[in-house]
């Protein structure tokens, strides 16, 4: 076994412990591409996911800004689904078609710190790859 495949057998055993990650989604991705190229999806999306999720936030709390709100929930959406993230991806499109559509904050308020807390979760729990995914990047 080289070192790709003990690498993705590894970060798939701890992937198998997060409640919200659909390991036979990413073990698909991996069949139609490759452990390589699975590998270095998932370690990209983990960065963006911080980094919008980072974005949500702050557009939610300092100064409503709308349009980066929605702009980060439709970059999350997608790729959540292709490796895995089935849910929280469903949740982040239904949700920036919400904002994207909406005229008032107070419309979606509610959903977004919902989502927010939901998002925050799903972080927490793939902090595990930190180490291994970041040589994929």
């Amino acid at each position: 076994m080289n070192s790709i495949a003990k690498d993705y057998e590894l970060i798939c055993n701890k992937l198998k412990s997060s409640n919200e990650f659909n390991i036979s989604t990413f073990e698909r991705l991996k069949n139609d591409t490759s452990e390589l190229v699975a590998l270095k999806i998932l370690a990209k999306f983990l960065v963006t996911f911080k980094e919008c999720l980072r974005v949500i936030e702050s557009g939610k709390d300092i100064d409503f800004e709308k349009e980066n709100i929605w702009k980060a929930l439709h970059k999350i959406s997608g790729t959540s689904e292709l490796i895995g993230l089935n849910n929280i991806g469903r949740r982040s499109r239904q949700l920036s078609h919400i904002i994207k559509n909406s005229v008032e904050k107070g419309f979606y308020s509610d959903d977004l710190n919902l989502y927010i807390r939901q998002a925050k979760s799903i972080e927490l729990e793939l902090k595990i790859l930190d180490h291994e995914i970041t040589y994929y990047l």
